[in-house]
């Protein structure tokens, strides 16, 4: 047609041609509908979420052409997915339901997948299998970023610039983070067998003064390489109050873990959380510890076994269920991982005396000493001393009545008298020779006053 002129070409997809002759103008308009491809594409890496060295894991892309209603075919497709250096590819495992697919992993770790056409309402995936490397650092985030593009038309039939469109929507990144450390405390035994657990929590040690407590400390170190690794546990050093770290006995290092710098290092025991010179910290360092992925848990545990102690010191007093705290760490590269906080309770003995006279006769009196541990924790190696003035009593005439079981009876003079003295009885054993909680001892001895000073009785 001469002379035929496109008027408009609009978002409502109307053309309209004119053709003029002399004096004579035809007009018609054309309408169509524009359509365009209309691809997504996902990736599903929650495969390695939590996993670590050693563990295989299938990464998934799903290219789909969804819109029914407006878009068209997609043409020359292709896919570059980009992985973590962390990841190795295995063998055989790269598959496609992309028909007429080509695969190419001589690049890795960039995976590509081409092919010709993704027709409208159809789907088609892209999988393949990865082991994680023992390089990898436990927490690591692991990244797959993906790139696709696609044509309107076969570039082949339209070679013409701008008559084909190229797609490339942006990068898409899925990413996981890996396992981390775990650390735990557990209580194991205490020197006391008599304080228990019952007086304030029963899930706590009840801890006399001086007593130690016995803790096996154990981290869970995920398989892979844990760069500047360091363990420590630290017990309680500040104003509120102080444990001391007493021993720390050889590292249990499986064998899987014989990659570390220092494969089983010695304990460092020194005072890190106070001003004072009490030992409150020891620490373990690996220099790069490097766990050998074996797929096998129980080769993931290094343990060792910490005694602390009870310190006689003023911060540590029995008011009301106080409590001490012991806390583990593992130190690797930037991170640093730490157990449950484990408590303790301090418990004190706190012993009451009461002195008695009974009904004198002829001139002679028992003297009740009556001794009430009204504390939370046994008192052992109790002495108990009365004494008796020689201005006041004929202290020839002491003699005993009565002791409890577990204890010694012995005089001593004085410049001013005589002492009555009880001794728990060395060779004996708690609780015969100690003072339980809430146990009341009655010791009983006889003197004779003097005729003048009967008042005193």
């Amino acid at each position: 047609l001469h002379d035929a002129l496109p008027i408009c070409l609009s978002s409502q997809a109307d053309t309209s041609f004119t053709w003029r002759s002399g004096l004579r103008q035809l007009t018609d308009s054309v309408a169509f509908s524009l359509v365009e491809p209309d691809v997504t594409m996902v990736t599903d890496c929650t495969t390695f979420a939590g996993a670590d060295a050693g563990d295989a894991v299938t990464i998934i892309h799903t290219i789909t052409e969804g819109n029914l209603a407006s878009s068209s075919e997609a043409y020359e497709v292709a896919l570059v997915a980009t992985l973590n250096a962390d990841f190795q590819l295995v063998s055989g495992s790269v598959s496609t339901t992309c028909a007429a697919g080509v695969t190419d992993t001589s690049g890795f770790p960039q995976i590509t997948l081409t092919f010709s056409s993704l027709p409208v309402g159809t789907a088609c995936e892209l999988r393949y299998t990865v082991t994680i490397a023992d390089s990898a650092q436990p927490e690591e985030i692991l990244d797959v970023t993906t790139t696709y593009n696609w044509r309107s038309v076969p570039d082949a039939i339209n070679n013409t610039p701008g008559e084909t469109r190229f797609y490339s929507p942006a990068a898409d990144v899925c990413t996981e983070t890996l396992d981390t450390p775990a650390l735990t405390i557990t209580p194991i035994t205490s020197s006391l067998s008599s304080t228990g657990s019952t007086i304030c929590d029963p899930a706590l040690y009840d801890l006399a003064i001086g007593e130690t407590a016995v803790y096996q400390v154990t981290v869970n170190v995920p398989e892979g390489t844990s760069p500047n690794a360091v363990l420590r546990v630290e017990a309680q050093g500040d104003a509120s109050g102080v444990l001391e770290v007493v021993t720390a006995n050889t590292l249990v290092v499986p064998s899987s873990m014989s990659g570390s710098t220092t494969p089983n290092p010695s304990p460092v025991i020194s005072n890190l959380r106070g001003s004072d010179l009490i030992l409150d910290t020891v620490e373990y360092s690996f220099g790069t510890l490097r766990n050998v992925g074996d797929n096998d848990i129980l080769n993931d545990e290094i343990s060792f076994l910490v005694e602390v102690r009870n310190v006689d010191d003023a911060r540590n007093a029995d008011v009301g269920c106080t409590t001490l705290s012991l806390i583990g760490y593992f130190d690797q590269g930037a991170f640093t991982y730490s157990s449950p906080t484990q408590l303790l309770d301090i418990v004190e003995p706190d012993l009451t005396i009461a002195v008695a006279f009974q009904t004198p006769a002829n001139n002679f009196v028992d003297v009740n000493i009556e001794v009430n541990n009204v504390g939370d924790a046994p008192a052992f190696d109790v002495v108990i001393t009365e004494e008796f003035l020689s201005s006041e009593f004929d202290t020839s005439t002491l003699s005993l009545v009565s002791a409890p079981a577990g204890f010694i009876y012995s005089e001593q003079t004085t410049p001013t008298g005589i002492l009555a003295v009880f001794t728990a009885d060395p060779s004996g054993s708690p609780p015969t020779n100690s003072i339980e909680t809430n146990e009341l001892l009655t010791f009983v001895v006889n003197i004779a006053y003097l005729e003048d000073r009967k008042s005193v009785v």
